[in-house]
């Protein structure tokens, strides 16, 4: 969603960070503004090795032989529903 002086205002930031050993990141998020629908997804699925560098929770206590399987980013178009 494009930043304009009419939704300007609704803008809010903050500093996140995904565990407690990784450094924060700056976000940014819009308060009261109804998203607009997606025309697509992006689903993007890690190999265990990365989970690993990640250092994953599911990763510390033992990967499960599906973990294992390396697996690729894809995309998906949806079609609009009338």
């Amino acid at each position: 969603m494009p930043i304009t002086d009419a939704n300007r205002h609704q803008l809010r930031s903050g500093y996140e960070a995904r565990n407690r050993e990784e450094l924060p990141v700056l976000v940014r998020w819009f308060e009261g503004v109804e998203s607009p629908r997606a025309n697509y997804l992006v689903v993007i699925l890690y190999s265990a090795e990365q989970l690993a560098k990640e250092g994953s929770p599911s990763m510390r206590t033992g990967a499960s032989s599906a973990a294992s399987i390396p697996l690729n980013r894809k995309k998906y178009r949806w079609r609009r529903s009338p």
